[in-house]
C-alpha cells in the first residue's frame, strides 16, 4: 500500500509515521476518556511505548497503521490499524485521538472512505472489527459504518461488514 491511500479536500489517510509519536499523541493514549477500552490503558504510556509498539507495527507485513489527518491543519485525529485475517478479509481497529472528533461525523467519513478504498482497491471481501461489550460508542460506530454483530464473546463483540457485489 502506497504512502498515501486516501485524500480529499480535508482530509488525508496516510501511513503512520515515526514523527507522528508526538506530545499530542502520547496525550491521547495516556487520556483515559479516549482509552478507556484499551489493552493499555492501566500503563501510562511513554515515547518508548509508542515507538516499541511503532518497529514492531512496522515489522510485520499483515499489519498496516494508518493515521486520519485534518489535511488543513496537519493535525492528527485519529488512527486505523488494518491487519490481514485471512488471504482476501481484513480486520480493523481505530482509534480518535482528539476528544473533538468523539462522535464526529469527519472521523465517520474518514474511515468509511478507508473501507471503501480497500473494498475497491485491495479485494477485501470482508473486514472484521472487534469491541469491549461495554463500549457502547465504538459498537453503534461499526454499526452505523454498516458492519453486523457476529459474535457475542465473554466480555467482547465480533462485528464483520461483507463487500456489497
Amino acid at each position: 500500500m502506497s504512502k498515501f491511500f486516501y485524500k480529499d479536500k480535508v482530509t488525508l489517510i496516510r501511513k503512520f509515521d515515526i514523527s507522528d509519536i508526538k506530545k499530542s499523541f502520547l496525550k491521547s493514549l495516556n487520556n483515559k476518556n479516549l482509552n478507556k477500552f484499551l489493552s493499555t490503558r492501566k500503563k501510562k504510556q511513554t515515547k518508548k511505548d509508542a515507538l516499541n509498539y511503532f518497529n514492531k507495527i512496522n515489522k510485520q507485513k499483515d499489519i498496516y497503521l494508518a493515521v486520519i489527518d485534518r489535511r488543513k491543519k496537519n493535525h492528527l485525529v485519529g488512527t486505523i490499524t488494518y491487519r490481514k485475517y485471512n488471504i482476501n478479509d481484513l480486520f480493523i481497529g481505530f482509534m480518535v485521538c482528539d476528544e473533538n472528533y468523539l462522535g464526529n461525523e469527519f472521523f465517520y467519513k474518514a474511515v468509511k472512505a478507508s473501507i471503501k478504498f480497500m473494498f475497491e482497491n485491495l479485494k477485501v471481501k470482508k473486514i472484521f472489527g472487534g469491541t469491549d461489550k461495554k463500549n457502547i460508542p465504538s459498537s453503534f460506530f461499526l454499526l452505523k459504518l454498516g458492519f453486523q454483530i457476529k459474535e457475542k464473546k465473554n466480555k467482547m463483540l465480533k462485528f464483520v461488514l461483507k463487500k456489497k457485489i
